[in-house]
């Protein structure tokens, strides 16, 4: 029989779709912006160069928004173009607002589009003329390398920067490559000056040399030359061993530090470098780096009763440090937000068995497959006299909710094996000794939608469930907001215990991988990048696995205005908290 309402609801989201511009190109202001920088670089002598620059830009942004999409963002671009090359691209790509400042920007740029505000301004990278917490994303390009004091510019990042947000950094080239006197900027000239000569000589040494060689019609006299790359303030003189160092002492965590390898260069030159210098083959090699950086919760920061130090003075007089890691694991997160996401990969990449409290498409409780000699499943159903798990699951639905009662939880706190558990619930009270938490977050407007849409398949009461029923909390694992403040209160009191994954981030496999490596104390298997494809698991369960049904895009759809609000009202704040914006 046909469902009229249902078919009255897809009808409005076609009309919907349609009357929906396809995209931000179409606002015009935005689109004459974008064509009045096609016809400057086209009108320059340099054209070339320009378009090469502006391509970079994009790149870099299309990156950021791979790592964090800007949609409905508001993103600060320190050392920005003046040219609007990072502007155009962070604006087409949905983002609320876009600051670039830099101190090649000579006057004050403004444009407002129907969905945006724009500005390009003068200001410097170590004293930001900004609030606290005010941008949900930093980027800066080939920037870093000018910036002359890291530490102060770090710092002012973390201040301006939101919880949960991130800076991205992509310069070259280091102090430390083979051109870091930075002069590649005057084109074939600079390759006068042999690799890492910056390194070996002094000033004095370097202009005798230049005095042989130099073209009269050079853009910088010899002097300029000499006083840019060995006096002047608009290099920081930094090498790759100082970049590290600054930025492990820094407030914000390091994701990734990848250093970008030059191409093969004089190999007498490279060996006079390493022997001056002390630094590596690779370390020289290294012209540049791309950083990511985020302010939130560190990863693994194991508190002193964590760590036990012991001097064991033996033949090699060496000092050991032993970490104790904790055994239990709880990922933990609201529904429809990413553990078993997780789960699934701890379980490919890890080889460890994930016990979760809820039965998934079976109508039993997984824990109940012995997968190993020594399986957790045994304590539980000993534990439980060996009730029917179908009975533990109604136990469990009923919201008595606390299956994991302290005497079971001592009892795995206390075991060697390592023991992963999945959870919706709410956080115990207090944590014991052994046991940690991963809590996995996600943008609540799509949280909403896919639980709604998981509770109208699976859930007892999927007839009368309504989307604002969801949206008010009126379900088994009650309000979103609610869920989210109470961990993040218990978190505060964990400390390092306690760890928050990104949903978004759950598609760098490497960087979960040596997170969780590093969190577990244990050492991941197969190929990064073998995981099963997402199609491949949607086809075992499509209804369970939603990947590509819930977007920002459908949210437009599915909530009405009023609904729209109510998220804001209600969620708004415990958004905010995680970096999330709420239209």
């Amino acid at each position: 029989m046909i469902n009229i309402a249902s078919k009255a609801r897809n009808l409005a989201s076609k009309i919907r779709k349609l009357l929906r511009p396809k995209n931000l190109y179409s606002d015009l202001k935005l689109q004459s912006y974008i064509k009045s920088i096609d016809a400057y670089n086209a009108a320059q002598s340099n054209y070339e160069m320009l378009d090469a620059i502006r391509q970079y830009n994009h790149t870099i942004i299309n990156a950021l928004d791979s790592i964090r999409p800007l949609q409905s963002l508001r993103i600060l671009d320190i050392g920005a173009s003046p040219h609007g090359y990072a502007l155009e691209k962070v604006l087409a790509l949905g983002a609320k607002e876009y600051v670039g400042i830099g101190l090649d920007i000579n006057e004050d740029f403004v444009m407002e589009t129907k969905t945006a505000h724009a500005r390009l301004a003068y200001m410097n990278a170590e004293l930001l003329s900004f609030n606290d917490n005010e941008f949900d994303a930093i980027v800066t390009m080939s920037t870093f390398e000018h910036i002359g004091n890291l530490d102060k510019a770090l710092s002012e990042f973390h201040r301006v920067l939101k919880q949960g947000g991130c800076v991205l950094i992509s310069f070259e080239p280091l102090w430390t490559c083979s051109y870091g006197h930075h002069l590649h900027h005057l084109g074939e000239i600079s390759k006068l000056v042999p690799d890492w000569a910056h390194l070996l000589w002094s000033k004095t040494e370097m202009m005798e040399y230049l005095n042989t060689c130099w073209p009269v019609n050079a853009p910088l006299s010899i002097q300029e030359a000499g006083e840019w790359i060995y006096e002047g303030d608009c290099l920081n003189r930094k090498g790759i061993i100082e970049v590290r160092n600054t930025l492990a002492d820094c407030q914000l965590r390091t994701e990734w530090i990848v250093p970008m390898m030059d191409e093969s260069r004089n190999e007498d030159q490279l060996k006079k470098a390493i022997e001056k210098t002390g630094l590596t083959r690779d370390d020289l090699m290294a012209k540049g780096l791309s950083i990511l950086l985020y302010k939130d919760h560190r990863l693994l920061d194991l508190p002193e009763n964590n760590v036990e130090l012991t001097a064991n003075v033996d033949e090699s007089c060496s000092t050991s440090i032993n970490l104790v890691i904790p055994n239990v694991f709880y990922l933990a997160s609201f529904p429809r937000s990413g553990n078993t996401w997780l789960r699934n990969f701890i379980e490919f990449y890890f080889d460890r068995k994930v016990s979760s409290l809820y039965a998934e498409g079976t109508g039993e409780l997984n824990f109940t497959d012995t997968q190993k000699v020594f399986d957790i499943n045994s304590i539980f159903l000993e534990y439980c006299n060996d009730q029917e798990p179908i009975k533990i699951h109604k136990k469990l639905l009923d919201k008595t909710g606390r299956f994991l009662d302290n005497n079971l939880r001592q009892i795995l706190a206390n075991m060697d094996e390592q023991f992963f558990i999945k959870t919706h619930e709410m956080p115990f009270e207090e944590l014991m000794p052994n046991e940690s938490i991963v809590y996995v977050v996600r943008h609540p407007e799509l949280v909403i939608m896919s639980y709604y849409m998981y509770l109208k398949d699976f859930g007892a009461d999927s007839e009368s469930v309504t989307l604002d029923d969801v949206i008010w909390g009126r379900t088994h694992f009650g309000s979103w907001s609610e869920h989210v403040e109470a961990w993040l209160k218990n978190g505060e009191a964990l400390g390092s215990r306690f760890h928050i994954i990104r949903y978004e981030t759950l598609a760098n496999e490497k960087m979960i991988c040596e997170q969780l490596s590093q969190l577990t104390g244990m050492s991941y298997q197969g190929i990064i990048g073998s995981f099963p494809a997402f199609e491949s698991w949607k086809k075992t369960s499509p209804k369970f696995y939603r990947k590509g049904s819930v977007t920002h895009d459908l949210s437009s759809e599915i909530f009405s205005i009023e609904q729209r609000d109510l998220i804001k009202k209600l969620h708004g704040e415990a958004a905010r908290k995680l970096g999330y914006e709420l239209n």
